[in-house]
């Protein structure tokens, strides 16, 4: 597919997302670009919602039992007027039923008549929206006082031991019954559960704070809230358990350092895909973390003519004592050997196994003590858990360490969250500077540590000294897509179009960057900036037919929202 069209269909997926996606950055006063917030398109919502429930109290005096009831009885027409806007306080009933409901639209007051209806379980724009019995709709600043804090408690090793088989585990953690100490009720994150990692991706686009962390306070799973962990094991026991795609990571809205945060639930490590259940991911992250690690088969092959593989050599004089170059390996403990063997198995080094091995036309029947991963593998792994948990005592008393394995982005993450912005700053620099010239990839994590800590100014210099120095295109095409975003996240919108409109389109190394850009824009609700930007790019490629098509796409949205929007 070429990437122009990934551009036309990137947005119009954002597009349908725009509805109900909030955005961190700043608005600025000036620009020229109408914004799409999510403040407007909720209060549009609600008041769509307060004439239907005042047509349907008319008819039966009483509150409708779900959101397919309104449908049915014709008193609402579309479902997605309904979306993401949920009551907090004053009654935790779901109008939503069914399992289309992924996220559960409203939570509703029970005496609407004398008070709020319904109100937004998620800030818009740093900002609750209340609708009144009377129709009115009040904004209210968000205060953190109110959200509150949740101090986690100490989970001891057997506790975190004993955990792991609850259905709650597969979210990632171990949780509690908790509240903070403003008294927001929900379900507190007390330790991270080592195998469980952070993917930091949120749907467009690469967020630090994406994944759940340690500290932080569940108020929502899917839509559905949950007082006690009691509650949630009953609604997990009752449904289909959480599974460990990472496209079907549960969503979940907690409150962290005072802010009601939309986030993943944490996916199981990458190096663990073929296990299934929370207590196999976490035994053999203890296996990983032991004195001997786990155990491996350490030779090179390759196919054999018939079943199994063929042993090139050994790697190790530990395996050479059992088998040989030229043997064909059949079956490990009675399962077919596949393709390729694993790098480490989850068994601890000297667990015994039982090889059926073909040597000379004879079957041989070898029992195994596995022999010890590579340094190498280990390492990887380890930092990889250690990471997971933001527990970095073990990789940085390893030697040397390995920022560039786990990521730099990620390494720099974990210096942020435990040692604060400041170090993680001047260690992104370090890296940075280890060359003598720049590398993409250490600028992206520099600047993104810069965005983190709210520096914008210091991101576009360093991103403008980067592009003085990158000849490659494609090097420059990321630079631009990552200074966009800066001006984007600072509020210089008409700054961020302006450099977005000269982006070389016609130049094939650089639709990356349009691509990137358009997403940015749409994610922060400016469709008309970006149509603006998308007339620029059709006079670059005046016969891109799906080009053309995705303009008109975008001019219908916009009227959509438009007209949702009118009183």
């Amino acid at each position: 597919m070429k990437q122009t069209s990934r551009i036309l269909i990137s947005a119009c997926l954002i597009a349908c997302m725009t509805t109900v996606t909030t955005s961190a950055q700043p608005t600025s006063s000036q620009s020229a670009y109408g914004r799409y917030t999510p403040t407007a398109i909720t209060k549009s919502r609600l008041r769509k919602l307060y004439k239907a429930l005042t047509e349907y109290r008319q008819t039966f005096d009483a509150m409708p039992k779900s959101v397919n009831e309104l449908l049915d009885l014709g008193y609402i027409t579309n479902k997605a007027h309904l979306v993401d806007a949920r009551h907090p306080l004053l009654r935790r009933e779901l109008m939503a039923d069914g399992p289309v409901d992924q996220v559960a639209p409203f939570r509703m007051v029970q005496t609407w008549r004398e008070g709020a209806i319904a109100t937004t379980d998620q800030p818009r724009d740093g900002q609750w929206i209340i609708l009144n019995h009377d129709g009115s709709i009040v904004v209210r600043p968000v205060a953190s006082k109110w959200l509150g804090r949740y101090t986690p408690k100490l989970v001891t090793d057997q506790q975190l031991e004993a955990f792991v088989d609850h259905p709650a585990s597969r979210l990632g953690a171990v949780l509690s019954t908790a509240t903070t100490d403003s008294g927001r009720t929900g379900l507190g994150v007390d330790r991270i559960i080592p195998g469980f990692s952070r993917n930091r991706v949120d749907f467009f686009d690469i967020r630090h704070d994406a994944d759940l962390m340690h500290g932080d306070l569940i108020l929502s799973v899917n839509g559905k809230h949950f007082d006690t962990l009691e509650e949630y094991e009953a609604y997990a026991n009752a449904n289909p358990p959480v599974t460990f795609s990472f496209f079907q990571r549960p969503i979940l809205e907690i409150i962290r350092n005072g802010e009601i945060k939309t986030v993943c639930a944490l996916d199981r490590n990458e190096h663990f895909p073929a296990l299934s259940t929370t207590r196999a991911i976490y035994e053999t992250a203890k296996i990983c973390m032991n004195k001997t690690g786990p155990g491996a088969i350490r030779v090179s092959s390759e196919n054999a003519d018939g079943p199994g593989i063929r042993i090139k050599k050994t790697s190790t004089d530990y395996t050479g004592r059992y088998l040989q170059p030229g043997d064909i390996l059949l079956r490990v403990d009675d399962k077919p050997v596949p393709r390729y063997l694993p790098s480490f198995y989850t068994q601890p080094a000297g667990s015994k196994v039982e090889l059926i091995v073909k040597r000379q036309n004879k079957m041989l029947r070898i029992v195994f003590p596995l022999d010890q991963t590579s340094k190498y593998t280990l390492s990887n792994l380890l930092d990889s858990i250690q990471m997971g948990i933001l527990d970095l005592t073990s990789v940085r008393q390893r030697h040397p360490r390995n920022p560039e394995y786990i990521g730099i982005d990620l390494w720099l993450m974990g210096l942020h969250q435990t040692s604060g912005p400041d170090i993680a700053i001047r260690e992104a620099q370090r890296l940075c500077e280890e060359d003598e010239r720049y590398e993409i990839r250490q600028v992206k994590a520099w600047a993104h540590q810069l965005d983190r800590a709210r520096r914008y100014s210091q991101g576009l210099q360093l991103v403008d000294d980067a592009l003085k120095q990158f000849d490659d295109p494609r090097d420059k095409a990321e630079c631009l897509a990552l200074r966009i975003y800066l001006l984007m996240q600072s509020g210089r919108i008409d700054d961020a179009v302006d450099h977005a409109k000269v982006i070389p389109i016609a130049d094939k190394q650089y639709e990356e960057a349009a691509h990137r850009a358009s997403g940015i824009l749409m994610q922060a609700g400016y469709p008309v900036a970006l149509l603006d930007i998308l007339k620029v790019y059709i006079q670059a490629k005046p016969e891109d037919e799906q080009l053309k098509e995705g303009i008109q796409m975008l001019k219908e949205h916009i009227q959509d929202l438009d007209k949702s929007m009118q009183e």
